[in-house]
């Protein structure tokens, strides 16, 4: 019973439900009844698995002959060996089965549509329905023998481990005698009958139902309810209606009722930062724009005339044109003062253009000479006084002597 919840059907929404012992507690388990709501509301936990007990009155039991060939393809061929005694067609009816004693296989059946509208009542309260069985085949039965239940959903019986039957007490006469007088439907005849009712009066009654062949069989009289002869473990019988189109499916219902608030907040959260994004995000597109539009006013400020475009790469590539300015101290005035000197002790020496190169601290001279002695002594006289002259190119003009010379500082 740990972890586990026995229902019963009790028809028109109503349910009657056995709450789970606790191992560690000496509380007995105890009996409630009311809706699907209220039933969900009492499971111990959202795992705790639920037992179903249908009503034993729209559930069949019966036995099908098969061989062992037959049984391979028993699931086909056990709804038309029954159809001749079926109320209803083969398409609307589930089938459970089980291989018995011989050649003998269980059978349940029951309205497909009935089994699902009870699964879906607790299904969607987000019960996990792992049984389901009929009423009947869960009471307590003598080695040998039956077990009949008299309470008010009618005559309750189990005849043997896999049959029985539940059926209005106005028909109990009937069915009883009939089952006495064909004792081949249940193999053989009881040698135990255990009686169960709420009172003596409703013993005395169920007695009177008997029939009289079976006035000599040793009776069990015991006064209960259905919930006090249960049989807990036939809740693992193998002929569980919960299988085929019927098996239990992922608890979406469950997982959803689970996950309903965290997903919303998680929902919540996402679309929030969904929404800060795509505002931080127009927020910079539009510093962007307005970036762009002051580096293309510096850009024409600078090129007037420029085309707009990749203005960064156009105004680093002609900023890379522009010549370093050096910092160092001019040597122009030293290269002059020099050179003045020199040209000062030659009368006939004239100085026709000169140049200064700041980043090169070079002086370049063109000075005309009478002859090419003068212009060794020119030159020797400028390195004495710490003036270095770069090899002159002389050209000869009528009588007069023409050089270009670059000097620099010693």
């Amino acid at each position: 019973m740990q972890n586990q919840l026995i229902a019963r059907e009790l028809g028109e929404g109503l349910w009657q439900w056995l709450q789970p012992k606790v191992d560690s507690t000496d509380i007995e388990p105890e009996l409630l009844s009311g809706d699907s709501e209220a039933l969900a509301l009492s499971l111990p936990s959202s795992t705790t698995q639920v037992n179903l007990i249908m009503r034993g009155q729209r559930v069949v039991a019966t036995r099908v002959q098969l061989d062992a060939k037959q049984r391979r393809h028993a699931a086909k061929l056990i709804p038309y060996e029954l159809e001749e005694e079926l109320s209803s067609s083969v398409d609307d009816l589930h089938f459970s089965f089980l291989p018995d004693k011989d050649d003998n296989v269980a059978v349940l059946y029951a309205d497909i549509e009935n089994c699902q509208r009870s699964f879906k009542e607790l299904g969607e309260q987000g019960c996990d329905v792992r049984s389901a069985l009929p009423d009947y085949l869960l009471l307590e039965r003598p080695e040998s023998g039956i077990t009949l239940l008299l309470d008010e959903n009618g005559l309750c019986a189990r005849l043997s481990e896999h049959w029985g039957f539940t059926i209005e007490q106005e028909l109990a006469p009937l069915v009883l005698s009939r089952l006495a007088e064909h004792s081949a439907y249940s193999e053989q005849a009881p040698e135990q009958i255990r009686l169960i009712a709420k009172d003596e009066e409703s013993l005395e009654q169920l007695r009177s139902h008997l029939p009289d062949t079976w006035g000599d069989i040793e009776q069990d009289a015991v006064i209960g309810d259905y919930w006090s002869c249960l049989d807990l473990s036939g809740t693992n019988s193998a002929l569980n209606l919960r299988r085929g189109a019927l098996a239990r499916s992922l608890p979406y219902q469950r997982w959803w009722s689970i996950w309903k608030k965290p997903s919303i907040v998680f929902a919540a959260v996402f679309a929030f930062t969904l929404l800060v994004n795509f505002v931080a995000y127009f927020s910079a597109s539009s510093e962007a724009d307005a970036l762009r539009e002051k580096i293309n006013a510096v850009y024409l400020d600078a090129v007037p005339n420029g085309r707009l475009g990749d203005v960064e790469r156009m105004l680093e590539s002609k900023l890379s044109n522009v010549k370093k300015v050096s910092t160092d101290p001019s040597n122009f005035v030293f290269l002059i003062d020099k050179v003045s000197s020199v040209v000062s002790t030659d009368k006939d020496a004239e100085i026709s253009s000169l140049s200064y190169n700041g980043d090169q601290r070079v002086l370049q001279l063109t000075i005309d000479f009478a002859s090419l002695d003068k212009l060794s002594e020119f030159r020797t006289k400028l390195t004495e006084r710490g003036v270095h002259s770069d090899s002159p190119r002389t050209t000869s003009i009528g009588s007069r002597y023409q050089a270009r010379m670059k000097l620099r500082e010693l």
